[in-house]
């Protein structure tokens, strides 16, 4: 089982509560709507379409969001075909931090709304995951220990206005940025001697802006939207390395000391990591007390071409490499589905119930040459299931208060080949990872 995959599900899972980040409020207690249901100064980071409801002057909100809990369970079987034989590992003592804070503003100039709100952007604003795990190898122990740490936020610029006395358009502008830091040390003990250490250390920075549409047709009770977003335009930089201690030579003096160093840099330009996606959904208030969202999404297929550096373990000689290799990536589309219902007892006071469901799969080829030389192929599918739920009570002093909260099952399988210099298969596996997240968020809002 890979770090990497591990850092994905968590990162994956995450956003995928509820399944878009820029759900807040209201919208996101109900499933994570955001095609609908306007929710003052929420609709900056959604439709933009939903700003010219927005009747006052300004709106201010913001949304601290925390772990409440989690569990993780994962792990993979290699099989190798040559030596017929395999190794099942599974990871063990995984510590999650994360937290999020939303800021969303929107005034009313002229005839227009304009909004801009500060959310996650591509993974949450910030996330630290760490790791270990052990693998026995014949004689050998191979212990990994991981500790990665990401900031991902997400600036929102939108815009919007009444073209009829049903209907509002809206523009929104997204930018976003990734840093990602990566520390994997792993050492191999040989009947209690450390045969090797490595520490291999990548830094990710991305950088990317996408722009959407939105569409809203509204009644006095009911609401229909749509929104289409362009996909990401990206820009991505990668630095890797290593400090490797070889500590055979102090067994075996035949064997020559090759401890060292190494570090690399890429650089990918205009990449286009995420296709379109179109989101559409309807709001209808059933009588003064009840009313029900549902909202539908696809994602449409994407590929693209993007450099990556590879630190590569200890060979039997005690050579490592810094390595750059081209990674095609093939997103075969995302679908999803949310919806939830909202209870109003009293004027004022909102309960909120909902859920969401998303399936997506990807593919991604490494090869480093024509021949296929160290090359490996795989395919990842990510099945997510989240229930949502709040309460908000809006006072007549003009603001708001609430309590959101999800509940996520997220399942990632992935299956991997690896090839030798001259095309033939040299192993296979399969892995299989599990999250169950609980987040927890408080809301305030106030309009003047």
């Amino acid at each position: 089982m890979t770090r990497r995959l591990l850092a994905g599900v968590l990162a994956l899972a995450i956003v995928g509560m509820p399944s878009l980040a820029r759900a807040m409020g209201k919208s996101f207690a109900m499933g994570g709507v955001q095609s609908v249901l306007s929710d003052g100064a929420y609709d900056a980071a959604k439709n933009p379409a939903l700003l010219p409801l927005h009747t006052e002057g300004a709106a201010a909100g913001l949304i601290v969001r925390s772990l409440a809990g989690y569990s993780f369970t994962g792990s993979s079987y290699v099989y190798f075909q040559d030596s017929e034989r395999g190794i099942t590992a599974e990871m063990r003592d995984v510590m999650l931090t994360l937290y999020g804070v939303d800021l969303c503003f929107l005034a009313r100039i002229g005839g227009s709304v304009v909004g801009v709100s500060v959310t996650d952007g591509s993974d949450p604003q910030y996330m630290r995951v760490t790791s270990n795990n052990t693998i026995a190898i014949s004689n050998a122990i191979v212990e990994t220990k991981g500790d990665d740490t990401t900031y991902a936020p997400a600036l929102n610029l939108s815009w919007g206005m009444t073209i009829s006395a049903h209907t509002s358009i809206g523009l929104i502008l997204s930018g976003k940025h990734t840093g990602k830091h990566s520390v994997e040390g792993k050492s191999m003990m040989n009947e209690g001697r450390e045969l090797y250490y490595i520490t291999k250390t990548t830094d990710t920075s991305t950088t990317s802006a996408s722009l959407g549409f939105g569409l809203l047709y509204r009644t006095d009770d009911a609401q229909a939207g749509i929104a289409v977003l362009s996909g990401d335009v990206t820009w991505i930089g990668q630095t890797g390395g290593y400090d490797y201690a070889d500590k055979r030579y102090l067994i075996n003096p035949s064997i020559e000391d090759r401890s060292g160093s190494e570090d690399a840099l890429v650089t990918s330009s205009g990449v286009y990591t995420k296709g379109p996606m179109i989101v559409a959904g309807g709001y209808r208030r059933l009588s003064p007390m009840f009313a029900v969202a549902v909202e539908g999404s696809y994602v449409f297929r994407n590929s693209y071409r993007s450099r990556a550096v590879t630190v590569s373990d200890p060979n039997s000689n005690g050579e490592c490499a810094v390595t750059e290799i081209a990674v095609i990536t093939r997103q075969s589309g995302t679908t999803g589905f949310r919806g939830g219902v909202e209870f109003t007892p009293l004027t004022g006071l909102s309960f909120m119930l909902g859920g969401a469901y998303s399936y997506e799969r990807t593919g991604s080829d490494t090869p480093s040459s024509s021949d296929r030389t160290n090359s490996a192929y795989q395919t990842t599918g990510k099945e997510s299931l989240t229930a949502t739920g709040g309460v908000v009570y809006s006072s007549p002093q003009r603001f708001s208060v609430g309590i959101i909260a999800a509940y996520g099952d997220t399942v990632i399988r992935e299956r991997k080949r690896e090839y030798s210099g001259n095309g033939d298969l040299t192993s296979r596996s399969t892995s299989r990872m599990s999250l169950r997240l609980t987040m927890v968020g408080l809301s305030s809002q106030f309009i003047f």
